[in-house]
C-alpha cells in the first residue's frame, strides 16, 4: 500500500471520527436543552428556602393574574371531575374553554342586569378604559389566554398528582422497605412521567402562543404580553418543580 493511499485513509477515518464527534456533541445539546429548565428546578430546590420559593411563586402569579384581567380572562376555577376527565382524555380542552367562558357570560349578564337601575352618567367613564384595548375585547384573544389558564390549572394538578402519588407509593410499603433505593426508584418513575406531562403541555402551550402572537400582531396590538404570560408560565413551571424536588427529597 502506497504511502499516499495510507495518508487517504487516515483522513477518511479521522473524518468519520469528526463526524461522530459532531452527532454526539449535537446531541447531547438537545439533551441539554430539554434538561435546562429540570436544572433550574434543582438549583432553586436546592438553594432557595421553602418562604422564598412561595415569594417568587406569588409575584409570578400576580403577573398572571394581571394580564388575565387585561385581556378579561375569566377566574378559572376547574372542578375536580373536569380536571380528572382533562387528563383522562375524556373531554378536551376546548370543551372546557367552552364551559368557562360561557360561565363567565352568563355572570357578567346578570351582573348588568342588576346595575341597570343605577344612574348611567358614569357609563362613559366605565367603558372608556376599555375601548381603548381592542384586543382585551377579542372574542379569539380571550379565548387563546382562557386556553393558556386551562392548560396551567391542568398542568399544575397533574403535577401535585404525580407527587401524591409518589409519597403514596412510599408510605404504602412495608417498613423495612422504606429505603432511599426504594425512594429513588418510585421518584425516578414519577419524573419520567412528569417529563412525558410537560413535553405534552408545552407542545400545547407554544402552539397556543403563536397563536395569540399572530391574532395580536393582527390587530395591531403589542406582542410583548404573549411573551411576558409565556415566560411567567415557564417561570411558574420550575418553581413549582423546585417545590415538589424539595417535598420529595
Amino acid at each position: 500500500m502506497g504511502v499516499k493511499e495510507k495518508k487517504r485513509k487516515k483522513l477518511r477515518a479521522r473524518y468519520i471520527i469528526l463526524i461522530i464527534l459532531c452527532i454526539i456533541v449535537a446531541a447531547a445539546a438537545v439533551v441539554a436543552v430539554w434538561q435546562w429548565d429540570n436544572i433550574k428546578a434543582l438549583r432553586y430546590a436546592l438553594g432557595t428556602s421553602e418562604a422564598e420559593l412561595e415569594q417568587e411563586m406569588e409575584a409570578t402569579q400576580k403577573e398572571l393574574d394581571d394580564a388575565a384581567k387585561e385581556y378579561n380572562v375569566p377566574e378559572i376555577n376547574l372542578t375536580d371531575e373536569e380536571l380528572a376527565a382533562l387528563e383522562s382524555g375524556d373531554t378536551d380542552l376546548g370543551s372546557v374553554v367552552d364551559r368557562v367562558l360561557s360561565a363567565a357570560g352568563s355572570a357578567a349578564e346578570g351582573t348588568e342586569s342588576g346595575s341597570q337601575g343605577e344612574s348611567g352618567s358614569n357609563t362613559g367613564t366605565e367603558n372608556s378604559g376599555s375601548e381603548n384595548n381592542s384586543a382585551g375585547q377579542d372574542a379569539e384573544v380571550q379565548r387563546l389566554i382562557t386556553s393558556l389558564y386551562v392548560l396551567r390549572s391542568s398542568y399544575s394538578s397533574r403535577l401535585a398528582g404525580l407527587v401524591s402519588s409518589a409519597q403514596s407509593e412510599f408510605a404504602s410499603l412495608p417498613a423495612e422497605n422504606r429505603t432511599e433505593t426504594a425512594k429513588r426508584r418510585i421518584v425516578a418513575s414519577k419524573i419520567s412521567q412528569a417529563s412525558s406531562l410537560e413535553s405534552s403541555c408545552d407542545a400545547q402551550v407554544n402552539s397556543i402562543y403563536q397563536q395569540l402572537k399572530s391574532r395580536l400582531s393582527a390587530l395591531g396590538q403589542d406582542t410583548s404580553r404573549a411573551d411576558q404570560i409565556l415566560s411567567a408560565y415557564q417561570q411558574e413551571k420550575t418553581l413549582a418543580k423546585a417545590k415538589y424536588m424539595s417535598q420529595l427529597g
